[in-house]
């Protein structure tokens, strides 16, 4: 499968994640239910939902469930701050940042990590992810909290 028909297959299963959730948290977890599974490359990934004052964390992993983050000076609250897609860059790993809104303010950030020697990550990789930035952010307004 070529990248491009990969792409369109996580957009229709991040957009089909909607129809199956009945609460925001459930289909918070079907998004990464996908990119966990389609995107193979991606070693962690998590949806920072915004509480204000701290990061909630929500992820497919046991040990960071629950997990609080305080909003302060991060490569997190730098993404937040700019309004888009972001990377930031260590050792061994590549982090995207993927911020998504409600009516202008933020509702959360995707955060996937990966490994650059599984995968480079290119503009068509960016276009998609500011798509699913968009869909977040409108289908997340959809769910009562």
């Amino acid at each position: 499968m070529n990248k491009s028909e990969l792409l369109d297959e996580m957009r229709m299963e991040v957009g089909l994640a909607q129809d199956y959730a009945a609460t925001l948290h459930e289909f918070y977890i079907k998004v990464l239910k996908t990119f966990e599974q389609k995107w193979n490359f991606c070693e962690v990934t998590a949806i920072y939902e915004n509480n204000w004052d701290h990061f909630h964390v929500i992820t497919l992993r046991e040990k960071a469930k629950g997990l609080k983050v305080p909003i302060k000076d991060s490569p997190v609250s730098h993404c937040a701050i700019h309004g888009k897609t972001s990377s930031y860059f260590t050792i061994d790993s590549t982090y995207l940042f993927v911020p998504f809104y409600t009516n202008a303010i933020l509702k959360g950030i995707l955060v996937l990590k990966i490994r650059p020697e599984r995968y480079i990550i290119q503009e068509e990789d960016v276009t998609f992810l500011n798509e699913v930035s968009r869909f977040l952010g409108a289908a997340s307004s959809d769910f009562l909290q």
